[in-house]
């Protein structure tokens, strides 16, 4: 909707709210009606404006943080204008209408006519000065770039989404991409270890290990030595648990036929001698 407005008027979209870490203000409206915080609220149900704004008949407190949001902006960014006023924004088809103290009520549906019918209070020199401020403002990123130029001949800006549903957005964005880390380095950890399965269930046939340990349908040990010896050890024998395999095999008769020697100096169990 703010985008059906013409120059010299500006918008600025989706600004950090100065002194709030985790707060942002939706948009800054600045024309020659006046300099105005915008808030959206894409509520549903019956909204009443009296003494104070209801949603089905509930109270609910909208313009204490649209005033808390202006004052915001005019203390900290626009402190050369005479006043910057709050605006509370619902996002449907039919017209709303009110105020609540010096905080303005509307709809999208009569938002532009309502800023258009503010009297004249700015000169286009200062509608240009207090965007020149808001585009040297740390609060406005590379993304939240002054939508419309004083200078330029009309502005063309996407509806910006409703607060509330912006930060969910962003949130539940966050969480998508933290679950897809966690599942990517679940299925690679998965792969590893199916890969080192695979590997030890082929170690009988002879195929090469990093493991120190051997599985147990392949005890037998084999590997090289520094001196290039290829030799393997049984278990029981001595050295065996020190020994890390190159190689594992299922019988030593497998391990020979490879070739493989058996260790030299290697202790074999004895066998008891029958009478």
């Amino acid at each position: 909707m703010l985008a059906r407005l013409p120059a010299p008027w500006v918008v600025v979209n989706d600004l950090r709210w100065p002194g709030r870490q985790r707060a942002n203000i939706d948009h800054v409206v600045i024309g020659p009606g006046g300099a105005f915080v915008v808030d959206s609220k894409a509520w549903s149900g019956d909204i009443t404006i009296n003494e104070d704004i209801r949603q089905n008949g509930r109270r609910r407190d909208l313009a204490t943080a649209a005033q808390d949001a202006a004052t915001a902006v005019h203390e900290q960014l626009l402190v050369d204008l005479a006043q910057v006023i709050g605006v509370v924004c619902f996002v449907r088809d039919e017209a709303i209408a009110g105020a609540i103290n010096e905080v303005l009520v509307c709809s999208t549906f009569n938002l532009v006519h309502m800023l258009q019918s503010r009297p004249e209070v700015l000169t286009e020199q200062q509608v240009a000065r207090a965007a020149d401020a808001l585009r040297g403002s740390p609060y406005v990123g590379l993304a939240n770039a002054v939508t419309a130029d004083p200078r330029a001949a009309a502005p063309v800006v996407p509806p910006a989404p409703p607060v509330g549903r912006g930060r969910r957005v962003r949130r539940s964005k966050s969480r998508r991409g933290l679950k897809t880390v966690v599942a990517v380095c679940l299925i690679l950890g998965l792969l590893g270890f199916i890969r080192g399965h695979l590997q030890g269930l082929s170690s009988g046939n002879g195929s090469g290990t990093a493991h120190r340990r051997c599985p147990r349908s392949a005890t037998v040990k084999a590997t090289t030595t520094a001196a290039g010896q290829k030799i393997y050890r049984l278990p029981r024998w001595t050295h065996y648990v020190a020994m890390e395999p190159d190689r594992c095999f299922t019988t030593s008769s497998r391990a020979a036929a490879a070739g493989y020697h058996p260790a030299r100096h290697a202790t074999r169990p004895r066998t008891a001698k029958r009478p």
